[in-house]
């Protein structure tokens, strides 16, 4: 399973490479099958077959939702999710409900708040998830 992982993992970074010039109507649609295959994939290699799915820009929508969702198996839609983390965090939910309830004051402080919430998946041994 986690050579499967990096096998999808170089899959969505050739797609990525090869569209990144590419007008939208152009993107390889394949990506969000291979986003959603790595779900699965990351989920069979962690503690009782799942892990954990969230975003890091909530919206009004969402409020009221949980921040990390734990991946069992249900469908998942393109863009409804950005990243994928082996286990619950509540530090991490703690960083993105204080970005999302903070007042945004410009893109200086929200980028260190985005910035962190990213080191923190990353610490987390996370993924990001790509959608076109």
């Amino acid at each position: 399973m986690e050579h499967e992982l990096k096998v999808l993992k170089a899959e969505t970074f050739e797609i990525l490479k090869n569209s990144s010039f590419c007008p939208s109507e152009l993107y390889d649609m394949k990506l969000n099958d291979v986003s959603r295959q790595a779900i699965v994939a990351y989920a069979n290699i962690h503690k009782d077959k799942t892990c954990y799915l969230g975003k890091v820009n909530r919206y009004s929508e969402d409020k009221g939702k949980p921040g990390l969702v734990p991946y069992v198996g249900q469908r998942v839609f393109n863009f409804e999710y950005y990243f994928m983390i082996p286990c619950y965090d509540a530090k991490l939910i703690n960083l993105i409900m204080d970005r999302d309830e903070s007042e945004y004051t410009g893109t200086k402080e929200d980028f260190v708040m985005v910035d962190t919430i990213m080191d923190r998946i990353q610490e987390l041994n996370g993924i990001n998830l790509f959608w076109v």
